[in-house]
């Protein structure tokens, strides 16, 4: 409503300065350029998710400050303002930035629950991923510079270990194995009847 403001940060990486532009782009907040008087232009650009963590991104070609920025279908456009400090016009200058490399939306590892990528699936993001029940471990999904998916870690079935044999029965056989969903059958000893 314009009138609830809530401080997130009080001491930004990329310092106090005046001009500076911002654009949302692929989900994220740009920050980039502006000057501080007498001091110079800057040409860092940054980039945060939720405006409290800030990455410093590869930077603009140029310092470069009172420039217009606006997002054109899949690319960024920063065009005109004065450079470097001491008002050299650019105003003719455009330079695009292209999106990122992105993964597409992970899929589910064997065993596992659906990852959580909690600051998107950007190349160098990585995703979390615990396991199903009756399983055991878990791992990340990393979203490499190709955009495609590498996972470390996974998950096994829990393994119950050799039975105890039951009250008046032979020794379970357990052919297929002592994890997660398998089954042992016994017989009874002599003088009883049954099975299981």
């Amino acid at each position: 409503d314009g009138a609830a403001w809530t401080q997130v940060l009080s001491n930004a990486p990329f310092g106090g300065r005046e001009n500076v532009r911002m654009e949302s782009f692929f989900g994220q907040m740009w920050m980039m350029g502006g000057d501080m008087v007498w001091s110079g232009d800057f040409a860092d650009v940054w980039s945060s998710y939720d405006g409290v963590t800030w990455t410093n991104q590869p930077g603009m070609p140029g310092p470069n400050t009172i420039f217009a920025i606006g997002v054109l279908g899949s690319a960024l456009f920063v065009t005109g303002g004065i450079s470097p400090c001491c008002y050299n016009p650019c105003s003719s200058v455009v330079y695009m930035l292209s999106p990122a490399v992105y993964c597409s939306s992970p899929g589910t590892p064997s065993n596992a629950a659906a990852p959580v990528c909690p600051l998107g699936t950007m190349a160098g993001m990585t995703c979390t991923f615990s396991c199903a029940t009756g399983y055991t471990g878990g791992g990340t999904l990393s979203c490499g510079s190709n955009g495609a998916w590498s996972q470390s870690g996974s998950c096994t079935a829990v393994n119950c270990g050799t039975p105890g044999t039951p009250s008046n029965a032979g020794a379970p056989s357990c052919s297929s194995g002592t994890t997660y969903t398998k089954t042992c059958s016994f017989g009874c000893a002599t003088g009883y009847t049954g099975e299981g």
